[in-house]
């Protein structure tokens, strides 16, 4: 309606009659007209407000879920669409975990329902950090998020929010950067640190567990010519090769190790002095068999390898007595094995 100023209003108008003739017919009726152009403004608001919620919560990159109170599915966003594989219009009403299906990613085991959670103790929570995430189509996505209880004015939880996002290259990245920490780039053996951990829980399974461990310190012969006459790049090359070698001469549980330059290591386990011995020469066998060949030109070279005990008493380091055989094979004529007694 329009007022005399010239205004458009909103009204409801209301009416009814009071007065009716002998057919029944209305004669006089009475009626109310209400402006409710304010609450009009308001309904306009609150939908611009829900629309623009809508828009901001499809445009972001995290994946959103909201549910009421018995954790049923009430809105979900194109992220979280994607990231389960499942359409809003499928998944609304049904409980949460039927669309989100989550587990760890070493165990395999299932997390509990994240929202009931939150709506349970009425506390915001951050989902596991190995989480996995299982669509539809069997994909799976490594994620981060959280869960959070959605509160009425009186401190009642009526529902909950989660917000995950897909977390896969940052989690390959972050095992990249681990995998780097603890291995040389250039062989992708364990490096020294790692070794050290190794040979420190070895060390303690021979005082706890009275079993038999024993290392061999292995150093190359004729190395440095390699790296003089043909370059880094060569002498690179041949660190793989010598790399690989190892690997292949000694059991496929022993631990082989890069500890810098030309020098390597292994830790046999559940190994006498005897039997490290042999996988020691094996080793000296298969380096002293390689043929490198760069830029046309032969290279040979060989291994001298230095065999000792780990033993319970905490002074004597295994390392240093491996190391000090080697030596001695070097000294007594190079591609040889030498145990320290």
């Amino acid at each position: 309606e329009r007022t005399r100023d010239g205004r458009w209003i909103w009204i409801l108008s209301r009416g009814q009659p009071v007065e009716w003739d002998s057919a029944g017919n209305p004669l006089r009726s009475v009626g109310t007209d209400t402006d409710v152009t304010r609450f009009k403004a308001a309904e306009a608001a609150l939908a611009d407000e829900k629309e623009r919620l809508r828009v901001t919560l499809d445009s972001i990159g995290e994946g959103v879920i909201s549910t009421d109170a018995e954790g049923r599915i009430l809105f979900m966003n194109p992220v979280a669409e994607l990231l389960t594989g499942t359409a809003e219009k499928d998944a609304l009403g049904q409980p949460l975990m039927a669309i989100f299906v989550a587990c760890r990613e070493q165990s395999g085991e299932t997390v509990p329902d994240p929202a009931a959670a939150c709506l349970a103790d009425g506390c915001a929570a951050r989902l596991p950090d190995d989480l996995v995430l299982v669509a539809r189509d069997g994909s799976v996505r490594a994620i981060l998020g959280t869960a959070a209880p959605v509160k009425a004015e009186d401190g009642r939880s009526i529902g909950a929010v989660l917000a995950f996002t897909d977390a896969s290259v940052i989690r390959a990245h972050s095992r990249q950067l681990e995998h780097s920490a603890m291995h040389a780039a250039l062989t992708g053996l364990p490096n020294r640190a790692q070794f050290s951990r190794a040979l420190a829980e070895a060390r303690r399974q021979v005082v706890d567990e009275q079993r038999a461990h024993a290392i061999c310190f292995i150093d190359l012969d004729q190395f440095k010519p390699v790296n003089d006459r043909a370059g880094h790049a060569a002498g690179d090359e041949l660190l793989k090769l010598v790399a690989a070698s190892i690997r292949r001469a000694c059991r496929h549980h022993d631990f082989a190790a890069r500890l810098g330059g030309d020098e390597f290591v292994l830790l046999l386990g559940d190994c006498t002095l005897g039997d490290a011995r042999r996988v020691a020469q094996k080793v000296v066998d298969s380096i002293a068999g390689l043929d490198f060949v760069w830029a046309g030109t032969h290279f040979r070279v060989g291994a001298s390898v230095g065999v000792a005990a780990i033993m319970a008493d905490p002074a004597i380091d295994p390392l240093e007595r491996a190391d000090a055989a080697c030596y001695a094979a070097k000294a007594d004529g190079r591609g040889r094995v030498m145990v320290d007694l």
